[in-house]
């Protein structure tokens, strides 16, 4: 054989051997699956401090370290464990209620207050601090 086409080949075996390990480090290390009823809170390890206005990293901004704000649902997904870290926390489901068993009085109101769907809030409590009386 000559001298060129043992070199292709040994170039050839080192990309299939590169890619055959970068895979097994992505499935074994940096994989993170999230089962159903959890979410994956993501973590920048690395960046700048964020700014005293923000509590969390606002979406499409990674160059802040901090807790980033959307939340991730249940699949499978690839962090850099060096750039990340990660946490897993259950989901909160809100009852709906069931309106079969609901009845109202006579002002429109229900008459068993117990009965009434659940309503969840969401507040992101970041941004400048209004000012006084609004």
């Amino acid at each position: 054989m000559s001298r060129i086409k043992i070199i292709a080949i040994g170039a050839v075996m080192l990309v299939v051997l590169l890619g055959v390990v970068w895979e097994g480090f992505k499935w074994s290390v940096m994989r993170v699956y999230v089962a159903p009823n959890e979410a994956l809170v993501v973590i920048n390890k690395f960046g700048d401090s964020l700014p005293g206005e923000l509590v969390v990293v606002p979406p499409e901004q990674n160059s802040f370290k901090g807790v980033e704000q959307n939340v991730l649902g249940p699949g499978r997904y690839f962090l850099n464990p060096v750039e990340y870290d990660h946490k897993i926390v259950p989901l909160v489901q809100i009852p709906a209620g069931s309106p079969e068993k609901w009845s109202f009085t006579g002002e429109g109101t229900l008459a068993d207050p117990a009965l009434a769907p659940q309503i969840g809030l969401v507040t992101l409590k970041q941004g400048q601090t209004p000012p006084a009386g609004s």
